[in-house]
């Protein structure tokens, strides 16, 4: 990929509201360390060439500058994020522009996601480099049978082969997320495939993920994560 240079953009500014912590998610302590140490760390270790650019709030300045003091570790370079994580994604794509070329590749990963894995890396950076879709997401199957509910209350048993749960880094060119991310915000975006489809209206294609590549949800997953650690 001669010319090409890798950006990830780390999602770091929610709130983390279902968590029920006294802080954000990303800021609590995993075997010892702040999950966003953890997920940064790993970045560095599995793409160690890539360019990474922070996104947090701006209300947790303070801290996290704090909790990098405590833990010596040194942050990049960040910018403040928005009301959703739609217009957090605008921030850094807006940072972006000027420094990356078009065919430059943009990963974006959930801070909540520490244990980001190597060959998922490999295959979205051949499949994104190689596919005209706007973007490539990594997706793993079902294990639990799922239901549809129904506006009246009711719900039906559907085929959990036919759909797949969405992880994160989701990899994109340059020139196509910026161009998505233009358009004006939707409540219906769910992450950024759902923005860059919308925008093309064309479909993202889909790699394999990792079922180690889980997003911490509650306090529970803490120490489910500390052990694959």
């Amino acid at each position: 990929m001669t010319g090409i240079t890798e950006h990830v953009i780390i999602v770091a500014a929610g709130s983390g509201s279902r968590f029920g912590a006294n802080v954000p998610k990303q800021y609590c302590s995993l075997a010892g360390v702040p999950v966003l140490i953890h997920t940064l760390r790993r970045i560095s270790s599995v793409m160690p060439n890539a360019r990474q650019l922070l996104v947090i709030s701006s209300d947790m300045e303070d801290l996290w500058l704090g909790l990098c003091r405590i833990h010596n570790f040194r942050s990049p370079e960040y910018v403040f994020g928005g009301a959703t994580r739609f217009h957090s994604v605008k921030s850094a794509l807006r940072a972006l522009d000027g420094k990356t070329s078009d065919n430059d590749i943009v990963y974006i990963h959930d801070a909540a996601r520490p244990l980001l894995k190597a060959d998922v890396i490999e295959r979205l950076r051949k499949s994104v480099v190689s596919d005209s879709a706007p973007g490539v997401v990594p997706v793993i199957p079902l294990s639990d049978s799922i239901r549809k509910l129904h506006d009246n209350g009711l719900s039906e048993a559907v085929d959990r082969d036919l759909f797949r749960a969405v992880q994160t880094p989701q990899a994109f060119r340059f020139c196509k997320i910026a161009k998505a991310y233009t358009q004006e915000y939707n409540p219906r975006f769910t992450d950024d495939a759902s923005v860059a489809e919308h925008y093309f209206n064309q479909p993202v294609m889909m790699t394999e993920g990792s079922v180690d590549t889980l997003k911490i949800t509650n306090s529970r997953d803490l120490a489910f994560v500390a052990t694959l650690l």
